[in-house]
C-alpha cells in the first residue's frame, strides 16, 4: 500500500487509478463467465485499490493545505515586517 510518509508521488496514485481500471474491464468483459467466488475476490481487490486511491487523495489535500498555509503565514509576516 503506498505510504504517504515515504511517497508524496502523483505516479503511484496514477498507476493504481490505471490498475483499477483495467481490473474493472476485464471483470466487466468476463462478468459472465467468471464464478461467484473470482467475482468477489477481484471486487475486493478493486474496493483495496480504489482505497489507495481516496486514501492519496485525502492525503495529498492535507499537504497542499499546508503548503498554501505556511505560503500565506511567510506573506502575512513579510507584510507585517514591512509596514513596521
Amino acid at each position: 500500500m503506498w505510504n504517504p510518509e515515504e511517497n508524496d508521488n502523483i505516479e503511484d496514485a496514477a498507476i493504481s487509478a490505471r490498475s483499477l481500471n483495467e481490473l474493472l474491464d476485464l471483470m466487466y468483459i468476463s462478468f459472465k463467465k467468471m464464478n461467484h467466488l473470482q467475482t468477489e475476490r477481484l471486487l475486493g481487490l478493486a474496493l483495496n485499490i480504489s482505497s489507495d486511491i481516496s486514501f492519496w487523495i485525502d492525503e495529498e489535500e492535507k499537504r497542499r493545505e499546508k503548503k498554501t498555509q505556511l505560503k500565506f503565514t511567510v506573506v502575512e509576516s513579510q507584510l507585517l515586517h514591512w509596514r513596521g
